[in-house]
């Protein structure tokens, strides 16, 4: 599950189950959700993966037992977008348009 924010009244919740949806839901929904979860289901220190050399695929593998979030900066710590396929519950593979280099932020 990869929470992102899209507008100030509303959160956009990206959910790779089996179907493969994308769903939106209002903020304050999402918050009493969010307020629900345990505070351990989230990781305390993310895990900063570095990209040093320009690719188009990153495969990272993270062993967090879940499908963690992840944030994407360039080389110039800009955020940066990309396809992210969680490949299971351990390991993540962030697709690009052209070969970048950077980092990934994942809790």
């Amino acid at each position: 599950m990869r929470l992102e924010w899209r507008r100030k009244q509303s959160l956009r919740l990206n959910w790779r189950g089996p179907d493969n949806r994308v769903l939106a839901i209002p903020y304050d929904e999402a918050m009493k959700v969010l307020a629900e979860l345990p505070s351990g289901s989230r990781n305390s220190d993310p895990i900063i993966y570095i990209q040093s050399l320009p690719a188009s695929i990153w495969t990272i593998a993270h062993n967090l037992n879940h499908y963690p979030d992840v944030t994407l900066y360039d080389d110039t710590d800009d955020q940066i977008f990309g396809n992210i396929h969680h490949d299971d519950a351990n390991q993540v593979s962030i697709i690009f348009s052209t070969p970048i280099a950077g980092r990934a932020r994942i809790d």
